[in-house]
Parts: structure tokens; sequence; C-alpha cells
């Protein structure tokens, strides 16, 4: 397990905890998840892309394997 470091804090507007808040209760996701798995995101995103972008538009990958051409 990883050691656990600094207390990473935002501010939200009510609207955002109103909708965060809903999320947690349907997914029962944590804010310490979500925010760890959002910071991964944005610096493997980064790191690839070499730029940073914002807004921060979160597209779903697509896992399906390209369709192989037949002969």
């Amino acid at each position: 397990m990883d050691k656990k470091t600094a207390i990473f804090h935002i501010r939200l507007r009510p609207d955002q905890r109103t909708r965060l808040d809903a999320i947690h209760e349907r997914h029962l996701t944590t804010d310490s998840a979500i925010g760890s798995a959002l910071i991964d995101a944005f610096c493997d995103y980064v790191t690839k892309a070499d730029k940073v972008s914002l807004p921060i538009q979160i597209v779903p990958q697509t896992t399906k394997s390209p369709i192989a051409k037949t002969a």
C-alpha cells in the first residue's frame, strides 16, 4: 500500500458539491477516491500530450480492438 502524503484541499461551489454527493450516493464513491483518480488521469494526460488543457474533458476509453481486415 502506498504511503499517504499531504491532504489536497479544493473549494467546491454548492452546485458542484450537490452533484458530487449525488454521484457518491449512486456509486458508493468517496471524495478521496475520485480526487486521486482525477489527479492520476490529469498527470497521465499532461505527460502524454505534453501540454495542459483546461477545462479538462473526460472521454471514455475504447476497449474494443480494431477490426482486422479480412483477405
